[in-house]
């Protein structure tokens, strides 16, 4: 089955994840879509305009059960159960002011929210995002991070200025040095 750019809300897709029975698109410039697996019709994901016309990066669900949205516009959490979203942005959290492009939960259950200005955490004991709070000489300050699970309870994240890798507590951390002769061979 083919799904037209102008179904979809927008041509390029970013994210697509499975939630609630259904799997919700993300789109560049087009918001996000709902696909009912079981009639595969599509329909515009439209509970809140944001939603419509929005440029979204990332989709996942919690550990809670809810969907994630990094966008544009700060990052929406949806819960089917109660058919209510929430939308952090500047004004209701310490979360930056640009472009959502990376979400991850760890092991906490807290959420790891990249950014273009910066690295936020969401803490899911006090349901806030906070940009502050990090170590001394912490990577947080990286833009366009993508951060993902690693061995143990450990996360690495990536960007175009290098390899970061810390522990969920934030005890140890830092710059991962890649072996130049090793990583010439993988060029």
């Amino acid at each position: 089955k083919y799904y037209s750019p102008i179904e979809l809300g927008g041509g390029i897709v970013t994210s697509v994840c499975a939630y609630n029975n259904e799997y919700y698109i993300a789109t560049y410039d087009g918001g996000v879509s709902v696909l009912n697996p079981s009639n595969l019709q599509v329909k515009r994901f439209d509970l809140l305009q944001g939603l419509i016309y929005g440029s979204f990066s990332k989709l996942v669900v919690s550990p809670q059960n809810e969907l994630w949205m990094g966008s544009n516009q700060g990052v929406f959490v949806y819960n089917a159960k109660t058919n209510k979203i929430t939308n952090y942005t500047q004004d209701n959290s310490q979360l930056y002011n640009s472009y959502v492009n990376n979400l991850m939960f760890d092991r906490q259950g807290r959420c790891w929210i990249s950014t273009q200005m910066g690295l936020c955490i969401y803490n899911p004991q006090d349901k806030i995002i906070r940009s502050s709070g990090f170590p001394q000489n912490f990577f947080n300050k990286e833009s366009e991070l993508n951060c993902t699970q690693g061995d143990g309870n450990n996360i690495v994240c990536f960007s175009f200025n290098g390899l970061f890798k810390t522990d969920e507590g934030m005890a140890q951390f830092g710059l991962l040095k890649l072996n130049r002769k090793v990583y010439n061979n993988y060029i």
